[in-house]
């Protein structure tokens, strides 16, 4: 799989976190570095 994310000059990403058993509900935004989003695609947990 390949992944472009375009990462701000901080190095982070914008992740957002939903609901499972109501996939339409947002519960948060929050950021993400590089380091953390390969552990969240190595696990699939945020």
């Amino acid at each position: 799989m390949n992944l472009d994310f375009k990462y701000t000059a901080d190095g982070l990403i914008p992740a957002i976190v939903r609901e499972a058993a109501s996939p339409g509900r947002v519960l948060m935004m929050g950021w993400m570095n590089r380091q953390s989003l390969a552990k969240t695609l190595e696990t699939g947990l945020l």
